[in-house]
């Protein structure tokens, strides 16, 4: 690149060409990242009830909570599924808050709007009324329709977060990347996972954040987890389970040679392997905050590692 920038010049944005570089990474070198529980709104979203391609479905969970529109007196049958983007103005200001921060945003919002609302009932001149019912009514009726929404979707988000375990899961992945976690209670609340049929991608996801974070699972603990998953969830993921393994997400600790000893998983990358391990990348970049960084104002971040609740940073963000 820089024999480029010699012959050529280094590149500039213009008026036409906003983007002047373009960096691609591969994500081999940021797995733990999407293994981790998100806790912005638009990340709970998509953990809970799935987004795909801007849109989402809610379920009956959210809808059952939101009154029906009414035209001519009769109620209209919901659509079933909602468009997210942009062009949602409540949408738009929340996505990438943290969870804590997004009811007091719709508390004062539900106030704004039901002011504006007032502030239409207290019209009194006919031209006023035209004028009011004409601009800004049908646009304070689909403000209330999207708060509406967001309200309802926002108590089923807390409702599973705070379901049991949910807290749990969140607590095993922080001391996971921070390197404090003990692997046994780790495999145990999967297992107590997979006995209440939790959905096996959210098993796997933090099954294989503990392999990336160890380097490999003890092979006690590797076999159990097989043995377990698949009996819960069928052979039919023994594909999936080798795919995992052939990229190294899921991997067993080499076992002790007979009369002598492993020795410890290395904490740099190896000659044989490009890819730094997960242990590494924190410690070089510093992707786990220390004791003084901890506190964070989640609501007014400062750092990308508000996402995780400050305990990790994105490798691509720090």
């Amino acid at each position: 690149m820089h024999h480029v920038y010699d012959e050529k010049g280094e590149p500039r944005s213009s008026p036409d060409q906003p983007i002047s570089h373009l960096f691609m990474f591969d994500r081999s070198l940021d797995q733990a990242t999407v293994l981790m529980t998100g806790l912005t709104y638009e990340a709970m979203l998509h953990e809970v009830f799935t987004i795909g391609c801007g849109k989402i479905s809610f379920g009956p969970e959210v809808e059952k909570k939101m009154r029906p529109d009414v035209e001519q007196g009769e109620a209209v049958r919901k659509s079933k599924v909602y468009v997210l983007d942009n062009n949602d103005g409540v949408f738009a200001s929340i996505r990438n808050k943290h969870m804590t921060g997004v009811f007091p945003f719709l508390s004062s919002k539900a106030k704004e709007i039901q002011s504006d609302f007032s502030k239409g009932a207290s019209i009194d001149q006919v031209r006023d009324m035209k004028q009011f019912v004409a601009h800004e009514l049908k646009a304070l009726k689909l403000q209330h329709r999207q708060l509406e929404m967001h309200i309802c979707a926002c108590e089923v988000l807390l409702e599973k977060n705070g379901a049991a375990g949910a807290g749990e899961r969140l607590r095993f992945e922080h001391e996971l990347v921070a390197g404090t976690a003990n692997i046994g209670d780790v495999i145990s609340y999967l297992e107590d996972c997979m006995l209440r049929e939790l959905p096996s991608w959210q098993v796997l996801s933090l099954a294989c954040l503990a392999s990336l974070s160890q380097n490999g699972l003890p092979p006690k603990y590797y076999q159990s987890f097989r043995e377990h998953f698949f009996r819960t969830y069928g052979y039919e993921y023994l594909p999936i389970l080798h795919s995992l393994s052939s990229k190294r997400l899921l991997i067993e600790k080499p076992r002790p040679i007979v009369g002598g000893t492993v020795p410890p998983a290395p904490t740099s990358p190896s000659p044989a392997d490009s890819l730094p391990t997960l242990p590494f990348l924190i410690k070089r970049l510093g992707l786990v905050p220390t004791s003084e960084e901890l506190v964070m104002d989640l609501r007014n971040p400062s750092a990308m590692s508000y996402v995780f609740s400050g305990a990790f940073t994105p490798p691509f963000c720090q």
